[in-house]
């Protein structure tokens, strides 16, 4: 999947089929929280800058990105 150099926004993401199950599994239950519609229109880089501030292991963080590109 092309990720548009990480400035693919959440909220394009989340409206592909194939990788709305992969950000349900990463954040369950996000797309109901109160915050979510100030998250979509983040950019997938900034959503990792975000996730590594917030302690994720990198490993993890990676992972999650060989995934999407691997879609």
């Amino acid at each position: 999947m092309d990720l548009k150099d990480g400035k693919i926004t959440i909220g394009e993401l989340e409206r592909r089929p194939e990788v709305a199950p992969l950000l349900e599994k990463a954040a369950p239950h996000y797309r109901n929280h109160p915050l979510a519609p100030l998250i979509r229109p983040m950019t997938l880089n900034q959503a990792v800058a975000f996730a590594r501030k917030k302690g994720i292991p990198p490993q993890l963080i990676e992972k999650g990105l060989d995934k999407l590109r691997r879609l």
